[in-house]
């Protein structure tokens, strides 16, 4: 419910208070629709690889015996429990000039 209030309330403030006329010619702007198109595309984009790569992954996860669905469980969740700061650092630490893989990549 709160939740909700704080995702609503804004949006109703921009329905009451934002000027009409204002809200059509800004949807009319070249700039505005292209980003829409961009956002657009890329979340559908998004949504597709996540349904590609999710459905089967949570399969398979779903029918591993219970030793290797834990190992495999916890490396799926690591890069929702990790901060982005630890997970930048790594890819750094691994892609950067002076890494592991990056000496191969320049």
């Amino acid at each position: 419910g709160f939740i909700a209030l704080l995702i609503l309330l804004p949006l109703l403030s921009l329905l009451i208070y934002a000027d009409p006329s204002r809200q059509v010619s800004l949807l009319q702007s070249d700039e505005i629709l292209s980003a829409l198109q961009v956002t657009m595309i890329t979340s559908l984009t998004a949504t597709g690889a996540i349904f590609v790569t999710g459905l089967p992954t949570a399969y398979a996860v779903s029918r591993l015996n219970h030793k290797w669905r834990q190992t495999v469980d916890t490396l799926l969740e690591l890069p929702m429990v990790l901060p982005q700061i630890v997970a930048g650092l790594a890819l750094l630490l691994a892609f950067g000039r002076n890494g592991i893989f990056g000496r191969f990549l320049t």
